[in-house]
């Protein structure tokens, strides 16, 4: 199931919220993370997905994250973890930004 975790630091990138699962004891709990990411602004949207191996395993990280700081956020940003509204949405979104960078570098995997 993909869960969405909310109010991370926006400063994290993909590597960054998985190497913070990681290190909590969640590795190799989970299959996939996707972490939106504006270059411009160099930061995520505060939010990512990530596709947990089984609920146990995602309630393990709700437990870890939810209503506490996630990475080095402001204490007072809080980290939301739930159940995403579309289970596919995050998968679906890596898949259509890979064909679309695919269309404009062909050596982009």
């Amino acid at each position: 199931r993909t869960f969405t975790l909310k109010g991370i630091a926006c400063k994290l990138n993909q590597e960054g919220v998985k190497q913070i699962l990681d290190e909590a004891g969640l590795r190799g709990k989970f299959s996939f993370v996707y972490t939106p990411w504006i270059a411009a602004r160099n930061s995520n949207l505060g939010y990512a997905f990530v596709r947990f191996r089984n609920d146990e395993f995602a309630e393990e990280c709700r437990r870890l994250f939810h209503g506490r700081p996630f990475g080095p956020a402001a204490p007072d940003k809080l980290c939301d973890v739930s159940l995403a509204k579309n289970q596919n949405s995050a998968a679906d979104i890596l898949r259509q930004r890979r064909r679309k960078n695919r269309r404009q570098d062909p050596g982009i995997l």
